[in-house]
């Protein structure tokens, strides 16, 4: 089955859910309710679908981490919650302009090819805190080959993620509308 075959099966499959869960996610902006309390909810939303994705997708053999090699947005609250969970102090980072592409490619060729602060010996240490770019990034290939875009040499390799797009725009409005900021993960808890 090709990746498009295997993510085209799990949206037919689960497609009530997923639109289920986007409108929830959208529903969440106009909630009176405090931040934390949407941005818990989003990532109960979050996991829900991910639970979804994650049988079909070639990641659950991944031991080694080679999506922890690129650049990964996350908002200041994701960062807030990693301080947190790790007990390690998080630097006030330069904001990102979602607004502007020049921004996105800038980040992209500054992290792409640098570990993940919190990648150790090839695991998430941050796993149950983990940003939720993290929580939705799939591989939808049939193996991890294409992954491993260091040992293989090339960077611009394409590898066929599950797409979550829609719900990556929800959630970063709902963040930016919380008056947060985001960053790249190592802007906020540069390596030691």
């Amino acid at each position: 089955m090709t990746p498009q075959e295997k993510s085209n099966s799990v949206m037919a499959l689960h497609l009530d859910k997923f639109q289920a869960a986007l409108e929830q996610a959208h529903k969440l902006r106009t909630l009176p309710r405090n931040l934390d309390f949407r941005a818990n909810e989003l990532l109960k939303i979050v996991d829900e679908l991910a639970g979804l994705v994650a049988p079909v997708a070639s990641c659950k053999n991944c031991r080694t981490g080679h999506c922890c090699f690129q650049a990964v947005l996350i908002s200041s609250w994701e960062a807030e919650q990693i301080a947190k969970f790790s007990k390690r102090k998080m630097t006030d980072a330069a904001a990102y302009n979602p607004e502007f592409e020049d921004s996105r490619e800038k980040l992209v060729n500054q992290f792409s090819g640098i570990p993940c602060t919190f990648l150790k010996d090839g695991q998430c240490s941050v796993y149950a805190a983990r940003p939720i770019m993290c929580r939705l990034h799939f591989s939808m290939d049939n193996d991890i080959t294409n992954c491993d875009i260091i040992t293989i040499g090339k960077p611009n390799t394409s590898v066929p993620y599950f797409n979550f797009q829609p719900l990556e725009f929800a959630v970063a409005q709902l963040f930016l509308e919380g008056g947060g900021k985001f960053a790249d993960i190592r802007e906020f808890f540069p390596p030691n």
